[in-house]
């Protein structure tokens, strides 16, 4: 039975409180620790394609991770060999990688180029239609208008797909017969009837996440100010002291809030999958 999205969530809140979400949160440390790898390479070329490396890398990682927080929708126990699901069999590397290389690809080519490509025409347009009217004030307006318009729907644009695509590592870290171009497609087959759950997956705790950082922020800053009663601390360095406070509890929530929308989207996504097993898809 497909549950509610909320359902989900009171679900991912209960992982998250037992000892298998802190693993999953050291397991996401973990994952993404790897971008940050450091590249002090003297070979300016070559230190870019060690970047590019780890990010092929990573994106391996990560599927594995997705792996993990789907077992558990399944009832089963993350661990940290789940991180490396991908790397068992260069067929399998090469499947994962593949198909999270060409979901960015898509997604790119669905936002960012068309939106390059417009703004770039644009601005071109602009000024050639500047110079001939010897007036280029008030097409400078229309063209950053114009700038800030195509901006937005490559937001929006780029939001829809990867709600589409969403299940894309799920697919390729747990159906070795999809390959990888078609777990793209499949993920947009699954997600129809269901990208609202999805997008509210997403949105909902990133609105907690700010929610968190504003009161900490007020919070923080409030306790600042009474420090100035006591100690000798000039305005600059309470901002500046506020700041560094509220950036690392932010730093801190958003791992829990990228496990905690992993878990319902993983949720989410089982549900659906075994709906197209048992004939029901979008329900």
């Amino acid at each position: 039975m497909e549950k509610s999205v909320f359902g989900r969530f009171g679900e991912a809140l209960a992982v998250m409180r037992t000892k298998t979400g802190l693993r999953l949160i050291g397991m996401y440390f973990a994952a993404v620790g790897i971008m940050f790898m450091p590249l002090r390479s003297p070979l300016l070329w070559a230190a870019f394609v060690l970047q590019i490396f780890i990010i092929f890398v990573m994106s391996a990682v990560f599927a594995g991770f997705c792996g993990s927080c789907l077992k558990i929708v399944r009832g089963g126990e993350p661990c940290a060999a789940d991180l490396f699901e991908a790397f068992k069999d260069t067929e399998t590397l090469k499947r994962v990688i593949g198909g999270c290389a060409f979901m960015t690809l898509m997604i790119m080519l669905w936002s960012y180029i068309p939106c390059m490509v417009a703004i770039y025409v644009s601005a071109i347009i602009t000024n050639i239609v500047a110079d001939a009217a010897g007036a280029r004030e008030p097409f400078f307006t229309a063209e950053a208008v114009i700038f800030v318009v195509l901006a937005v729907a490559a937001i929006v644009v780029m939001m829809i797909k990867t709600i589409e695509y969403a299940f894309t590592p799920y697919i390729l870290i747990s159906r070795p017969e999809v390959r990888a171009t078609q777990a793209v497609k499949e993920s947009k087959r699954l997600t129809k009837g269901h990208r609202g759950k999805i997008f509210a997956a997403a949105f909902l705790p990133i609105v907690c996440w700010y929610l968190i950082c504003f009161v900490c922020w007020y919070l923080i800053y409030i306790a600042c100010w009474y420090l100035i009663s006591f100690v000798v601390i000039g305005v600059p360095l309470l901002r500046l002291l506020a700041a560094v406070l509220c950036s690392v509890i932010a730093l801190a929530f958003l791992p829990v809030i990228q496990v905690f929308y992993q878990l319902v989207t993983a949720g989410i996504y089982n549900d659906v999958y075994q709906a197209s097993l048992s004939g029901q898809d979008n329900i």
